[in-house]
Order: structure tokens, then sequence, then C-alpha cells
């Protein structure tokens, strides 16, 4: 993604955090942005497009992220855990502090269906290689990485919008670590 797409998606998101998804505007966007709406309209076709570049570049920073901190930790518990904080635990913090946390969810569902699921894919794909190490482990207990993977991912993220407060988040997560990391035989 090049600069300007940045900047406009960083913008974007701002905008759309303060205003809600829906009462946000292409103009407030531009506005934000500090460019003219034509420009906005010659990078981003539409308010869809730049959801859909706002998912994108979420996940690429985040993955970058988890990368270079998971290089640092030993042991797939703090892997894990670091997994957790940019899929899921920075996510929920970020809805609890907007007034109209639905509006957000249901305008990125809807806009950025497939590129949620890619990113999805991403973070599975991320996870299956923090697991390669125990493939062992993993296929002695009857299942792929990949599979785990999936697990993981989808099971975190389901915890983050069927939780009833951080702390409950925070020990849906706990439970899935334990799962993992006793399968792998690290727990």
């Amino acid at each position: 993604m090049d600069p300007r797409e940045e900047k406009i998606i960083d913008a974007a998101f701002r905008v759309i955090t303060r205003y809600g998804m829906r009462r946000t505007t292409m103009g407030d966007i531009a506005s934000e942005a500090g460019i003219a709406r034509q420009t906005l309209y010659t990078v981003f076709a539409n308010k869809d497009e730049v959801i859909k570049g706002t998912i994108r570049l979420s996940t690429e920073r985040a993955i970058a992220a988890i990368e270079c901190e998971t290089a640092t930790v030993d042991g797939l518990g703090g892997k894990i855990d670091i997994v957790f904080q940019h899929l899921v635990i920075s996510w929920y913090d970020l809805l609890q502090t907007l007034p109209d946390a639905q509006d957000l969810i249901d305008g990125f569902k809807g806009a950025g269906e497939e590129e949620i699921e890619r990113s999805y894919a991403a973070y599975r794909k991320l996870t299956e290689g923090l697991l390669a190490p125990y493939a062992d482990q993993v296929t002695g207990a009857g299942l792929t990485a990949a599979q785990l993977a999936t697990f993981v991912v989808s099971s975190a993220t389901a915890a983050k919008y069927a939780a009833s407060s951080r702390e409950d988040l925070l020990e849906r997560l706990a439970v899935i670590k334990t799962l993992v990391a006793r399968l792998v035989g690290e727990g």
C-alpha cells in the first residue's frame, strides 16, 4: 500500500471511529486526510473501498507487529498471547470506547466481508506457522497445524464478540491458550 493510501485510510479510521460508519461521508474522510474529494475518489472509488483498504492495512500492520514481537519470545504461550493482543484484545478495547460500536462492526462486515475473510486467512496462516515447531505433537493429537490454527483464530475471534467484559474475554482467551499449550506439551 502506498503512503497516500495509508494516509487516507488512517484519516478514514479516525473519522469512522469518531462519527460512526453510517454518518461518515467521503467528504469527511477527504477533509480529515487534508485532500480534495476528487483526489480521494481517484484513490478509492467509494466508501466500501475505503473500508476494505482499512481492513487490509490494519491486518498488514498487525501481522507485521506479531511477526516482529513473536520473534523475540520463546514458547508458544507467549506467542499466542501476542496474537491474541493484536487479533482480539486491542480491537475489543477499541470497541469499548466507541459510542456506537455495533455500527462499526456492521459497517465493516457489510462492506468488507471478503477482506475480513482474507484477514482471518492471514491470521490463520501466521498462527499455523507458529505451530509448525510443534507439528509432531499436533499430529499426535489427531490434528493438523492448519486445523488447530483455524480453531485458535476462530475461537479467539468469537470470544471478542461473545465476552460480557474484558475480564470475561481474557478468561476465554486463557482457556484457548491453555488447551493449545497442553496439546503441544507446554502446559
